[in-house]
């Protein structure tokens, strides 16, 4: 097995609720019988939400994943070995994700008790940034933590949120909404989530969840089938009509079901 496969094994041998398989069969790490990430010809093979595989490999930082019958699997990305300074992190975030909560590190002892988790709990209780300034935001289903997220987004891009929240709000009568892997979602009852936006540095990413089938298209591709991205740059003018013909379109449209 490579270094790199026996540092990330040794990494989370550690990490409560993470197992280790390095037996016969495939290989890799598990959240209780769910396998996150997996040891893939000197590479890591992750499970991730459909929209951020499509994150990862527009960015580069993924490849897409085809396991040999011709067709991509749109909820797992390739991490080439030469991006594994990336690995424990993103592996991080899948266990995350296959868990249903936030996994960070190994497990290290506390002292103070309930005195120091009501020190944690003390703290401000304004939303992290992350990269590109998008909003840490807990899972939740809901309008209060899509509101909490857009509340959140820094400076210009939190009046592009507004904008967008009271576009769907006006357009899309029952629409539901959800914040998972700090995203809002929007979606239907019985059709999935069509639509979800990210802040990245210079824009926030809107993601069209089954935008190949719009008409128009919305304007940028990406490499998970049905997918299509509108970015909303500083200072950009939106047509009012056209989203409301997309919002229109998605709403009525099966959807993704991603949780």
């Amino acid at each position: 097995m490579p270094d790199s496969y026996a540092s990330l094994r040794a990494h989370f041998e550690n990490v409560a609720g993470v197992s280790v398989s390095a037996g016969r069969g495939a290989q890799g790490l598990k959240v209780g019988k769910k396998m996150f990430a997996m040891f893939y010809k000197g590479d890591l093979l992750l499970t991730l939400p459909s929209t951020r595989v499509a994150a990862l490999i527009d960015s580069g930082r993924g490849l897409p994943f085809d396991p040999g019958t011709g067709t991509v699997m749109k909820n797992r990305v390739l991490i080439p070995a030469g991006r594994r300074r990336s690995w424990v992190k993103l592996c991080e975030e899948a266990a995350g994700v296959a868990g249903g909560g936030e996994v960070k590190g190994p497990s290290k002892k506390q002292s103070g008790g309930t005195t120091g988790m009501a020190n944690r709990a003390r703290k401000s209780s304004k939303p992290k940034l992350l990269s590109g300034g998008n909003p840490q935001i807990a899972k939740a289903d809901g309008d209060a933590p899509v509101q909490a997220y857009v509340d959140a987004m820094p400076d210009w891009k939190r009046d592009v949120g507004r904008r967008l929240d009271a576009l769907v709000t006006r357009t899309v009568p029952g629409v539901r909404r959800a914040v998972r892997w700090n995203s809002p979602f929007y979606g239907m009852d019985g059709r999935g989530w069509f639509l979800s936006f990210h802040c990245f540095a210079k824009y926030v990413k809107v993601t069209f969840l089954n935008g190949a089938s719009l008409r128009p298209q919305p304007p940028v591709e990406s490499k998970v089938p049905n997918t299509r991205y509108f970015h909303i740059h500083e200072g950009e003018v939106l047509d009012d009509r056209q989203w409301a013909s997309w919002l229109k379109q998605a709403s009525k449209l099966d959807g993704d079901h991603l949780f």
